[in-house]
């Protein structure tokens, strides 16, 4: 592979250089099945494993902000 050629293409669409980028900040996150808060994928792998908990949703989603049940 050509990685000359593969960094001149990268640069010549710059939509492309930001897809799949963040901010380097982690985003909040929480568990809607218990009360646990944590902050980036980092902690959300971890809070899965030892928990098995699969909804945990980023300050971005809705359900973020609902009461617990």
């Amino acid at each position: 592979m050509d990685l000359k050629g593969y960094d001149a293409w990268k640069t010549t669409d710059h939509a492309d250089n930001e897809l799949g980028r963040a901010s380097g900040k982690p985003e909040p996150i929480r568990c809607l099945t218990c009360d646990w808060r944590g902050k980036g994928a980092l902690d959300h792998s971890i809070h899965y494993y030892q928990t098995g908990h699969k909804l945990i949703v980023s300050k971005g989603d809705p359900r973020y902000e609902q009461r617990q049940a």
